[in-house]
């Protein structure tokens, strides 16, 4: 009968050695697909998180290039004001100038002498006329 406990106890410790390689088989196996799957799932959110990262960088690139156009056109409205600034400021200066002239000494001599200029320049023949042009305020002045 010992014989008989001997081989049942191979039995049993082979029947224990095949379980537990199989139950390692499976362990394995288990953890393998496990690791797939963390692996594919973190794939899968990598991605998510990139597409996610690139609309967030396309919606920043359409906010700054709407700013930098808005920026844009403010400097051209702050330069064209400035310019017209700059050009009613420069007729301002010119008709302070010429009324200063105008008002001035030299005006008459420049005035008389523009005249002369233009009798010399000018041939009268056959009793032809002239018309001289000049304001109201030259002739009452002058």
């Amino acid at each position: 009968m010992e014989m008989l406990n001997q081989k049942i106890e191979k039995f049993r410790q082979s029947a224990i050695n095949m379980a537990n390689s199989e139950a390692e088989k499976v362990n394995d196996e288990i953890e393998k697909s496990i690791d797939d799957n963390v692996i594919s799932e973190l794939k899968e959110y990598e991605l998510e998180k990139q597409k996610e990262y690139q609309k967030k960088i396309k919606k920043l690139e359409h906010q700054f290039n709407s700013k930098v156009f808005e920026e844009n056109i403010k400097a051209k409205q702050i330069i064209m004001q400035r310019q017209r600034n700059f050009e009613d400021s420069i007729k301002k200066e010119f008709c302070n100038m010429a009324n200063s002239f105008v008002n001035s000494d030299k005006y008459c001599d420049y005035l008389i002498g523009n005249i002369k200029n233009a009798f010399k320049n000018i041939e009268i023949e056959n009793g032809n006329q002239i018309n001289i042009y000049i304001t109201k305020r030259d002739k009452e002045r002058f």
